[in-house]
């Protein structure tokens, strides 16, 4: 039953006139018809008693017009208390690589802190990932983001970023792989080997801060392209003879790799930088709470080792809270 229908119901049933209602509505004469018919035909009873002189609501259509006041009431008062709310807590949106499972219990680890003390911090999340995420934060399109970056690399303006952790790179290949016999890689093991080289959206994630790092340690593998959008689409990729590089947390994620040997490298800066970005300014009270929130989950995470956030996020990566 629409809303909509059971509107131009009550106006018909207030003024008994086709014509003079249909044109409070704004809508043709023939709609209007057409819409208490299909109300009629939903409420299996006729509504409305139709004669050349005259129109006027029957039994049934006295109670339907009668619970419609009801309805519509109802829906006016959800809509205003949706909008205080909204007023008072607006929402914020976030975007990035918020399922790393470090990042995710980082946010579920919020949400039971908040709620413990009654405040309130509601999240949207948005998928857009087609431009680099910092841009998109930039741009306002989303109100923080999580991403891996280079410490180097210029920020848009008013674009402001929180170190949170380094997560360490692993090689993922075939247990039959040369390479699969050594306990450890350096990253230099990797020149001139067949390494899977992520593109799409992905690429602007992390894929190229990669080859920024083999780089400078003289390693040039012999790159195959290969399209993600999204981390979940790692399941998917057959490894083959080549080499696969990612973040350890995200290898942990993927239990298609069980099979698969999984070497860490030898060198300290062999890891992704994870970072969120959000803009100084303007910046909401929603968002400063957040990234203050978040600073607090990241030292304690980092004082950790990482070991035990890594566990609570991996136990929680089906459960992220949209709502705090």
């Amino acid at each position: 039953m629409q809303l909509s229908h059971l509107e131009e119901f009550v106006e018909l049933a207030q003024c008994l006139n086709f014509s003079k209602a249909a044109r409070t509505l704004n809508i043709s004469q023939s709609a209007l018809s057409k819409h208490v018919l299909a109300l009629e035909k939903e409420c299996g009873a006729e509504l409305l008693a139709r004669s050349s002189v005259q129109v006027r609501l029957t039994p049934e259509g006295s109670v339907l017009f009668e619970e419609a006041l009801s309805i519509i009431e109802a829906h006016d008062h959800a809509l205003r208390r949706i909008a205080e709310m909204k007023k008072a807590h607006p929402p914020l949106s976030v975007g990035g690589l918020y399922l790393n499972i470090n990042i995710v219990g980082f946010i579920n680890a919020i949400a039971r802190t908040l709620k413990s003390t009654d405040e309130h911090l509601h999240l949207v999340y948005n998928n857009a990932s087609d431009r680099p995420f910092c841009d998109l934060v930039a741009s306002g399109e989303v109100d923080v983001a999580f991403t891996i970056l280079d410490p180097d690399d210029p920020l848009p303006p008013g674009v402001e970023r929180l170190h949170l952790f380094d997560d360490p790179l692993v090689a993922i290949m075939d247990p039959d792989h040369p390479l699969a016999k050594k306990d450890t890689l350096s990253l230099k093991d990797l020149n001139r080997q067949k390494m899977l080289a992520p593109a799409g959206s992905y690429f602007i994630a992390g894929a190229k801060l990669a080859h920024t790092l083999l780089e400078r340690h003289g390693s040039r593998p012999l790159y195959e392209s290969v399209r993600l959008q999204t981390m979940q689409e790692f399941p998917l990729i057959d490894v083959g003879d080549s080499i696969l590089m990612v973040e350890e947390s995200l290898q942990k994620q993927q239990m298609s790799y069980s099979s698969h040997r999984v070497l860490r490298f030898e060198e300290a800066d062999a890891q992704f930088p994870f970072y969120v970005v959000f803009r100084s300014s303007p910046r909401t009270e929603a968002t400063q709470r957040f990234v203050d929130a978040l600073r607090e989950e990241s030292e304690k995470f980092r004082a950790a080792g990482g070991a035990a956030g890594a566990a609570e996020g991996a136990g929680a990566a089906g459960a992220a809270e949209a709502a705090l």
